[in-house]
């Protein structure tokens, strides 16, 4: 098991090129090292300190606020052991001559043998050529301050209504980013393509590490040489130095279950805004905007109905036995959802129009013209590449579909003894078919750039079931 700590290590001198590789530093450091058998430095007690209060107003009004300080988990429940260096695949090898003859068999597939794992052997050569994930040495738990605020008051007749405001701070958030890019200076800063960097950093040099390891081609482009580390491939570490903030107004009315009926009804106004990504490999801190777990509005309506016929109900209380099992002890149910789309989120654009134009208005907007593109460059050839991006990651105000739902159920209890009874349902999901969208294309060189090409979720769907609970 690996931790992610460079030391320098010595690689061949390329006179094609001009800088000197004569101290090529990075390479791994494994547990049992420098820091003992950890796989990183963790923390020790930490305080999770709740408060709440409940504060009776009137006889029928009450006041509730809290705050609570919650910590996230690191360790084998959020991160997956790293194993370079102690996994390692031995390939079947069934033929040398397509087919002619069969070096592997049943009984011996592995006629070359299994190829060990080289575990820390290896020290600073270990996965030379690779793409690496790892962790920092200092690791530090993230965690999310909350707090509420609200008011509930009781109405007649079984009525509640209640209103409260929730805040959620999260601090030392992981981001993953990466680490091993082509440096900053040499990237491009234009506003349209850049030909000439471009050019620059696509040219090919005879590698340096060629016959170093196996993994090695024998060219390499410049960009892939001006980077922090450049006998690795990409690198991914995970940090701590993300965070969000969260508000939200929740309103709920329900009436307790009475008169053979219930509902509840919830409305929830919020606004996410997070930092958990780059914009650029390079930057210093995360992008900080509207989260793609943004949904401003979501509404929820539920509620059930027992059908007042049949034998002991309002109606028909009087019927024979044999047509209260066909009529009587019916129960409905519905539940009614509908949720904001998602903020659209797209790659380093050239944009020269109107931002707030880009979403086309609800009266004029269909499945082939979803985004309004025509600010947009989208020739292949004029594509930004090696830049460094300005556009943001997200606008609040460029979403995809909202999310529409009914479900409904019809439940009926059938009596087959007396202390037995026989549950049928029928249910219907997206009873009415309504169709959710998915998120436009977002691709500027495709011919459906802002066009919506799939369904999001499914389309009616009836299941029914029939259990005897005892």
């Amino acid at each position: 098991m690996r931790k992610t700590r460079f030391r320098n290590c010595r690689s061949p001198r390329s006179r094609d090129f001009e800088h000197s590789f004569d101290a090529v530093r990075g390479g791994l450091i494994f547990a049992g090292g420098v820091n003992g058998h950890e796989l990183w430095n963790g923390q020790g007690v930490e305080l999770l300190p709740r408060i709440g209060v409940a504060y009776q107003l009137t006889p029928k009004t009450v006041i509730r606020t809290g705050f609570g300080l919650f910590y996230d988990t690191l360790g084998i429940y959020r991160s997956q052991a790293i194993q370079t260096g102690f996994t390692q695949t031995t390939n079947i090898i069934p033929s040398y001559d397509n087919g002619l003859t069969y070096a592997a068999t049943l009984d011996n597939p592995f006629p070359g043998g299994v190829v060990a794992p080289a575990g820390a052997a290896g020290g600073l050569a270990t996965a030379l050529g690779q793409s690496l994930s790892v962790h920092p040495i200092d690791r530090k738990l993230p965690y999310a301050e909350r707090w509420s605020f609200g008011l509930q008051r009781e109405l007649p007749r079984g009525f509640m209504l209640e209103a409260t405001y929730i805040g959620n701070h999260g601090v030392r958030l992981p981001v993953d980013t990466q680490i091993n890019n082509t440096y900053l200076q040499y990237l491009s800063t234009s506003p349209v393509r850049d030909q000439a960097t471009i050019n620059y950093l696509n040219h090919q040099f005879p590698n340096p590490f060629y016959g170093l390891d196996s993994t090695y081609t024998q060219t390499i482009w410049r960009a892939g040489l001006l980077v922090p580390y450049p006998q690795f491939g990409s690198i991914t570490e995970t940090r701590s130095n993300g965070f969000s903030h969260y508000h939200a107004f929740q309103f709920q009315a329900n009436k307790s279950f009475a008169a053979g009926y219930t509902i509840n009804v919830s409305y929830t106004f919020s606004r996410l805004l997070d930092a958990t990504s780059y914009l650029n490999p390079t930057d210093n801190t995360p992008w900080y905007g509207i989260s793609s777990n943004d949904w401003p509005h979501r509404l929820g309506i539920s509620g059930t109905w027992q059908v007042p016929f049949g034998r002991g109900k309002a109606f028909g209380s009087g019927i024979p036995k044999w047509l209260d099992y066909a009529a009587g002890g019916w129960q409905t149910a519905a539940v009614v959802t509908y949720q904001s789309g998602a903020p659209l989120t797209g790659g380093n654009v050239i944009f020269n129009g109107d931002i707030t134009k880009v979403i086309v208005p609800p009266d004029q907007r269909s499945v082939d013209h979803w985004l309004n593109t025509s600010g947009f460059v989208t020739a292949s050839s004029a594509q930004l590449a090696n830049n460094i991006r300005t556009f943001p990651l997200r606008f609040s105000g460029i979403r995809g579909d909202g999310q529409y739902l009914w479900s409904l159920s019809v439940v009926k209890y059938v009596p087959l003894g007396e202390r037995v009874k026989m549950q049928l349902r029928g249910d219907a999901y997206n009873a009415f078919s309504h169709p959710n969208m998915s998120n436009p294309g977002l691709s500027r060189t495709s011919s459906t750039f802002g066009q919506v090409t799939a369904m999001n979720g499914f389309a009616r769907r009836i299941q029914v079931a029939a259990r005897i609970p005892f």
